[in-house]
């Protein structure tokens, strides 16, 4: 109920006679009878109530209506200090505008949260250059966790606040950090507050009523070692920096991350592309140590599993587990690993490095693959030219095909360091007649009768320009064969540009009848292609089957225990284990009444069944499912919740990430409390029983003893 009076208000007035406006509840009807009497019209009872003037601005009734909503407020009610100040409509910004209280602020990030209007994204690895859009339309608020606090009460919210819409009249714009700890009651003690501004211009005092209030166009931000820091309450380092802040703007960018004790983290995984059956995979790990402390005896494992990342699937392989006596802050410290690929079929391989009090676990473990296949070609272009060769190319031909390395001019390879490129070079002295093909040719290679594939890695860049063109300005790439020493016969061809490297499989068994000699070539044209485009190629193989799709799940945070009603938050891994690139999507089997989403990429909150998330061969992703259990979940529930990963190209691929959601029991009532009503007839049943025996004996034996 809101009510309006006539007049003016008191908060508004130095006329101490006039009503404050408020926020509160009927308590007793009636007070001419005893006892608390409720307060009903037309057979509803009103209870709570806000009360304002007639002259009251919409601020006053905006702050209000946040304490009918079970906000309190956030201004210092002792009047010592400004507490939140005009950046929360629980604090003073329920005046701002001109007129006063004409536009009054919007609710801060601390506000939205608790009103469940908004769902803070956890920060659990570093965000660079992150984009943090004006929280005026956008629901994005990143939570910064205090890893020492005794409990999850305490933590720093970063918003982008902007003088738009009901925020217009603020006094300036940029990000906001709200520093909160949930174990405190109200705003009153200025030392330890329950939501306090970390303004960043508090090195001139505690005004949270300025322009210089927001964090904007400033490299050093806030930090452990800034003018505020990001010290915790009883001076605690928490080591969380929010860097690099771009100007202020509907859309700004900063670096959320923090300083780490102890983290040590799988780097990389270096292993071949392909390698024939029979023959050795080697293997190298890259571990590093990124805390601020040095480790002792770290311990590195690697698993290796076949077709299925299951333990009915692991390969059994000599000294798993390798040992390292320390490593310092920084350092980088390679394991080696030999195995016999004994049978075709792909080979996932699974690093891992442990660290008990390890702070992020996300960088703990990862995961690629390699492929065990029958190869009558392979070229990793590691070893040079071998019997490759460029029918026509002269040596000063200004477009030709070269091997280039990583960190050459226009260099980049696919895996380890080389790869072929055709694209312009610098020439002394230009060939002034260049031919208009240009050839990179394999040797001849006998293959018996059956499927038959070229499978290779490219990039290509072949347009004009190295901007957007039209496909019309454009050169060709063509892969073509030839079989038996007849014609060559063209495959495929591409224009245009793709700047990833892709994996390209090609099937050639309709070339192919019977068992024969085949040749491929690689053919492009450099009629328009500007100096810095190209046509990169890299781990060339002629073979019996194709490249394969594959996707694996890591959990990380598999099991949590929730208040009912409240959220549990899981963390996992998907990893695409297969040779070409692929796009994911998600299914969740959830228990009745459950409702989730997923986190992708630490920015956006999807449906479930929305997710989308694109991964090259090799590459990982850590999400988030956010799982809500409904208000009448019983305690001591034990609920099972199933995410199937699936490839949008192959619904065969797919992987199961399995989540288990306690239910808090405290009292170990165990789920007890849905047979309380039997319980208490049964009570009653029993009480009944023992007055009607104890009723029947004493009639038994009424009379007079002799």
């Amino acid at each position: 109920v809101v009510i309006v009076h006539a007049g003016g208000a008191q908060e508004a007035s130095p006329n101490t006679n006039l009503i404050w406006s408020h926020r509160w509840a009927v308590i007793d009807g009636d007070q001419s009878v005893p006892g608390d009497q409720r307060l009903v019209a037309d057979g509803v009872q009103i209870y709570g109530y806000v009360m304002i003037s007639e002259d009251s601005p919409f601020g006053v009734l905006a702050h209000e209506f946040g304490h009918d909503l079970g906000l309190p407020d956030l201004y210092d009610t002792d009047g010592s200090t400004l507490g939140v100040g005009v950046w929360d409509v629980m604090g003073s910004g329920s005046w701002n505008g001109n007129p006063r209280g004409t536009s009054p602020s919007e609710f801060s990030a601390w506000s939205k949260m608790k009103l469940g209007w908004v769902t803070p994204i956890e920060v659990t690895a570093p965000l660079l250059s992150q984009q943090i859009r004006q929280v005026e339309n956008n629901s994005v608020v990143y939570r910064l966790t205090v890893k020492d606090a005794s409990s999850r009460s305490e933590y720093f919210l970063v918003e982008n606040r902007e003088q738009a819409g009901f925020d217009a009249a603020l006094p300036g714009s940029g990000i906001l950090v709200w520093h909160i700890d949930d174990s405190v009651q109200n705003n009153d003690n200025e030392a330890h507050r329950l939501v306090d501004l970390v303004e960043a211009d508090e090195a001139a005092g505690d005004s949270p009523n300025d322009a210089g209030d927001p964090w904007a166009s400033n490299a050093l931000g806030f930090g452990p070692d800034s003018n505020p820091n990001s010290n915790g309450y009883g001076n605690i380092r928490t080591g969380w920096k929010v860097r690099n802040i771009s100007p202020a703007g509907a859309s700004m960018t900063a670096d959320l991350s923090r300083d780490v004790d102890d983290d040590l983290a799988i780097v990389r995984i270096n292993h071949p592309i392909a390698v024939a059956v029979t023959s050795t995979v080697n293997v190298s790990v890259t571990v590093r140590n990124q805390g601020a402390r040095m480790q002792s005896v770290v311990n590195v494992t690697l698993r290796v599993y076949l077709d299925s990342f299951t333990p009915a699937a692991e390969v059994n392989i000599t000294n798993s587990r390798q040992s390292w006596p320390t490593m310092i802050t920084g350092e980088f410290r390679n394991f080696t690993w030999s195995f016999p690929a004994t049978s075709a079929g792909r080979y996932i391989l699974d690093a891992r490095v442990d660290l008990r009090l390890d702070e992020i676990l996300e960088n703990n473990e990862r995961l690629a693959h390699v492929t065990a296949r029958t190869l009558y070609l392979q070229n990793d272009v590691e070893s040079g030219i071998g019997a490759w060769t460029t029918p026509g190319q002269a040596g000063n031909d200004v477009f030709r095909w070269e091997i280039v390395r990583d960190g050459d001019a226009n260099g980049k390879s696919h895996s380890p360091i080389s790869a072929w490129r055709f694209g312009y070079f610098t020439t002394l002295i230009p060939n002034l007649f260049p031919p208009t093909y240009h050839y990179l040719q394999s040797p001849s290679v006998n293959v018996p009768a059956g499927p038959l594939f070229l499978a290779y890695y490219q990039v290509y860049d072949l347009y004009h320009t190295a901007e957007n063109s039209t496909a019309s300005v454009t050169d060709n790439a063509t892969v073509e064969v030839s079989v038996n020493g007849g014609p060559w016969q063209r495959v495929v061809q591409f224009q245009g540009r793709d700047l990833a490297w892709r994996g390209i499989s090609l099937d050639l068994s309709s070339f192919v009848s019977a068992a024969s000699t085949v040749q491929v070539r690689f053919n492009a044209t450099s009629a328009v292609m500007h100096p810095a485009g190209g046509w990169w190629l890299d781990d060339i193989m002629l073979t019996s089957t194709a490249l394969g799709r594959g996707v694996a799940v890591l959990p990380i945070v598999a099991d949590r225990s929730v208040e009912p009603g409240a959220e549990a938050v899981f963390t996992f891994k998907v990893a695409n284990v297969g040779d070409v690139d692929d796009i994911f999507r998600f299914a969740a089997a959830l228990p009745s009444g459950w409702t989730a989403v997923l986190v992708a990429n630490s920015t956006s909150v999807l449906a479930v069944d929305r997710t989308l998330v694109p991964l090259a061969p090799d590459a990982e992703t850590t999400l988030q499912l956010r799982a809500q259990s409904p208000a009448g979940v019983l305690r001591g529930t034990v609920e099972r919740i199933t995410l199937t990963v699936i490839s949008t190209n192959d619904a065969n691929q797919r992987a199961d990430f399995l989540a288990t959601a306690r239910i808090s029991d405290p009292l170990g009532l165990g789920g007890i409390q849905k047979y309380i009503v039997w319980i208490v007839v049964l009570g009653i049943a029993l009480v009944v029983i023992v007055i009607l025996v104890d009723h029947a004996k004493s009639r038994k034996f009424r009379g007079h003893i002799r």
